[in-house]
């Protein structure tokens, strides 16, 4: 529903206008909330598959995860981080989504930590 559809600037201070002027609030704080936790939402799944990479990295070779067509996750030895896909030599063929490990220092597809940072939700 429109709530603009009934604002009208001689009722500002009427009953009828506050009370449309604070549905109006209410509903905007109520988007901004749901903007608010999805970009929380969001931020916590990034960090639980960082968390993974990080860990799989400390026991092995280095992971690159493809996470956009301009970013890559970068974890090496229990540590990483965001780089611009341009920093480093991937295959031609690499896709968003997919996870590389450097086996003598060229990135080479893992499809069993792809699957699994899939899953992490």
């Amino acid at each position: 529903m429109d709530l603009n559809l009934f604002d009208n600037r001689k009722r500002e201070d009427s009953f009828i206008g506050k009370f449309i002027n604070e549905l109006k609030n209410a509903f905007g704080n109520t988007m901004n909330k749901n903007e608010e936790n999805n970009v929380i939402n969001e931020y916590n799944i990034f960090e639980r598959k960082k968390i993974y990479l990080d860990n799989k990295s400390r026991k092995g070779n280095g992971l690159a995860w493809i996470m956009d067509e301009n970013s890559v996750c970068i974890s090496e030895d229990g540590d990483g981080g965001i780089i611009s896909i341009g920093e480093i030599t991937l295959p031609n063929n690499a896709k968003v989504g997919e996870v590389y490990e450097k086996i003598n220092g060229e990135y080479m597809y893992n499809q069993d930590i792809t699957a699994k940072l899939e899953e992490i939700m």
